[in-house]
């Protein structure tokens, strides 16, 4: 329930805030021109974003387009680039803002979210039904409507609202794009008054539109997870001949690549040779070491957290493992910049002695970070069977020596990567970092922000650029995470019996 500190006490702060500003703020025509543009965004990204990313998804997948192996890959890797270093590279090269600069950026960031769902949708489905389909007559598109679409929709539409969340959360590219929406003017406010009590508002009037985003995305998870489990006979099915269609398919692919990532990494390359002759920043190597601390103790206090969470929620079907699993993946839902906001009114008043000091910054970075441990967690130890662990029991081990040799040995991976995760996330936080750092503690994002900031595009370059380098790694993870069905069952089948065998021979010689 520690989760839900942020924002019980955001609703606390508001509810005994002075009531003439909150009814001010929240009627002004500002807010309802935030709430339009907010909205504006959410929909523009998000549509745009399951366009893409389903188109993507089934050329890869079901047709014959060159290279498919090579797109697969490549398709995710725009994960790599977050998305204010994307805003940069186009702002300090162009006149793109506003509005559509947002929307670009933001699609481009965003896309690989449903490409990675709708692809791993088609991939697990196979392609029997649509083969049956193309022989009793019907034609490609008919096929695609009535077949492959109800194939993938719950998949397309659990990455779509996950997009939206991040389109609506996200502060560091419309900030740099000069792009009024709800978090650019929360941080605006909060940054030039003392009283905070108007961007408390505004927060949670972005907490509603969250609120409704994240209960039709558990919604839909659910939905997706049962139709998933309908699913019968898969093999492999035969790629659809695109024709003459081929090379221009290529060259959309090329075009969407080029401009979610290509563009960016160019430019971010460019902008770094460009200072080179002037030398590294004397700095940079204590901004490097300061991001890698900093967030290697969250990494490790965020798994050490979520490691009883994630073993609890895949061994429990209790209506209290769902409870605790609502209220984590809720609390990630909340935009970084509201949970920021709420920790900095609560360091203030409560927690005086750590305020704007590592520990509080630490503790920002678990609560936003939280659910992708568990999540990481939960997934290594579904894939196991309980019969392990239930062999153990049966001879002898007590429940210590069963969690010790068998259940934790079964959840390392997840361990593993929800660690790097949650790492390499903090690394890319930038609101929570911008309010809760300590004076004069620096990272490679908030140092890329204040150079940006002040339109000092070269001296931000080598910040951005191991930004980049450091975020190739998640989305590198993601794509070996959806590996082929057939292959990852194969794999996960040899290494369990590996394990079970190892596991029962060490508990006997105990």
């Amino acid at each position: 329930m520690f989760s839900l500190l942020p924002l019980a006490y955001l609703l606390i702060h508001v509810a005994t805030g002075n009531r003439q500003t909150v009814l001010t703020t929240i009627s002004s025509p500002r807010t309802l021109s935030l709430l339009w543009n907010s909205a504006f965004l959410v929909v523009t990204v998000t549509g745009l974003a399951v366009i893409i990313g389903v188109a993507l998804a089934w050329l890869t997948e079901r047709t014959d387009l060159p290279g498919r192996s090579v797109w697969r890959v490549a398709g995710a890797l725009p994960l790599a680039m977050p998305s204010y270093v994307a805003a940069y590279a186009w702002i300090s090269t162009t006149s793109l803002e506003g509005a559509w600069g947002s929307v670009l950026v933001l699609t481009g960031s965003t896309f690989p979210y449903v490409y990675l769902s709708a692809a791993a949708a088609l991939r697990g489905a196979g392609g029997t039904l649509e083969e049956v389909s193309g022989s009793l007559g019907r034609g490609r598109w008919t096929t695609f409507a009535r077949v492959t679409w109800p194939t993938v929709r719950p998949a397309a539409a659990a990455g779509g609202l996950l997009v939206a969340t991040y389109a609506l959360s996200d502060f560091g590219s419309v900030a740099l794009m000069r792009f009024d929406v709800f978090t650019r003017a929360i941080f605006m406010s909060y940054r030039a008054s003392f009283d905070r009590l108007p961007a408390a508002v505004l927060a949670c009037v972005l907490v509603g539109m969250t609120l409704l985003i994240t209960a039709a995305e558990m919604r839909t998870r659910s939905r997706a997870a049962s139709f998933g489990a309908a699913q019968g006979p898969k093999r492999p099915p035969t790629p659809l001949a695109l024709g003459a269609w081929r090379w221009p398919a290529v060259g959309s692919v090329v075009v969407l690549l080029l401009v979610s990532l290509g563009y960016p990494v160019v430019v971010v390359v460019g902008w770094f040779v460009r200072d080179l002759a002037g030398g590294l920043p004397a700095e940079l190597p204590t901004v490097v070491a300061n991001t890698v601390v900093v967030c290697a103790i969250a990494g490790a206090c965020a798994t050490l957290a979520a490691l009883p969470l994630g073993i609890y929620a895949a061994r429990s079907r209790s209506r209290l493992s769902r409870a605790l699993q609502q209220v984590v993946y809720f609390a990630h839902g909340l935009p970084g910049l509201v949970v920021a906001l709420a920790i900095v009114f609560f360091g203030v008043r409560y927690a005086r002695a750590i305020y704007q000091e590592i520990p509080l910054l630490v503790l920002t970075y678990v609560l936003l970070l939280l659910s992708a441990a568990m999540g990481a967690i939960r997934g290594a130890v579904v894939v196991s069977s309980p019969r392990i662990e239930e062999a153990a029991r049966s001879l002898g081990a007590g429940t210590g020596l069963v969690m010790r040799r068998v259940t934790l040995p079964l959840a390392m991976p997840g361990i593993a990567a929800g660690f790097v995760l949650v790492m390499l996330s903090a690394m890319k936080e930038l609101p929570a970092t911008l309010l809760l750092r300590p004076a004069g503690f620096e990272t490679l994002a908030t140092r890329l922000w204040l150079y940006t900031e002040d339109l000092s595009y070269a001296a931000a370059a080598p910040y951005a650029l191991g930004l980049v380098l450091v975020a190739i790694f998640p989305a590198v993870m993601l794509v070996r995470v959806s590996l082929p069905k057939a292959e990852a069952t194969r794999r996960a089948g040899m290494w369990r019996a590996s394990r079970h065998e190892n596991s029962t021979q060490a508990l006997a010689d105990d």
